[in-house]
């Protein structure tokens, strides 16, 4: 595979990335369950392997740490940055809502989707925030493609039983991948048609010039 080439990956096995967030708070947040799971995921898969990239020396340093902490001993490779290169490279992902989500759908790379907020911000954020989903894939489609994950529900059992679904699980692949790309097609076609209307309206403003 040429996104793994280009890393200096193995090109063999299954290959997960793991992206804990872009903010500190969110790899604080994250970091422990997601090594977690990893280590779940190698004691039934030992060909699995992972990768995780990073935004920020500061967000690699925290998951250093609890890699340390967790006398963590998966194949695990870290990047600075390189985000879209780990996830093409990668048979699935494992990530924190946001927008790398979006990146990872447009990559048609299947994913598990969780998200940990402060006991309080949560508890505003359910008075507030009326939805049914909260990741970026569930909300364009309007249904549950993808395998959302809150709160209590991280847990590394949890997470690693929903990412090894995905990788031992072929047709389960194929439906998201096809899903995806559905979505990008849509999302293509509303670009072409924004821009067509803009073209057009500046072509107007143009004719009432003359």
């Amino acid at each position: 595979m040429q996104a793994r080439r280009h890393l200096g990956l193995d090109e063999h096995g299954k290959l997960v990335a793991l992206l804990p967030g872009s903010r500190l708070d969110e790899v604080r947040r994250l970091a422990d369950p997601f090594i977690r799971a990893a280590m779940w995921c190698h004691e039934r898969r030992i060909d699995m392997r992972f990768v995780v990239p990073f935004v920020t020396n500061a967000c690699r340093e925290v998951f250093e740490r609890r890699l340390q902490r967790l006398r963590c001993k998966v194949p695990m490779t870290l990047l600075n940055g390189k985000s879209l290169e780990a996830m093409a490279a990668s048979d699935a992902a494992l990530l924190a809502s946001g927008t790398a989500t979006l990146e990872c759908l447009l990559l048609k790379r299947p994913m598990v989707v969780a998200y940990r907020l402060s006991p309080l911000s949560y508890l505003l954020a359910k008075r507030l925030v009326r939805t049914r989903y909260f990741s970026l894939p569930n909300l364009l489609s309007g249904e549950p493609l993808v395998r959302e994950m809150i709160q209590g529900e991280v847990r590394p059992e949890l997470l690693g039983r929903e990412v090894l679904k995905l990788v031992e699980q072929p047709q389960r692949s194929h439906e998201l991948v096809a899903a995806f790309t559905r979505i990008h097609e849509s999302l293509r076609r509303d670009a072409n048609r924004q821009i067509a209307d803009m073209m057009l309206e500046m072509v107007g403003r143009h004719g009432q010039l003359v």
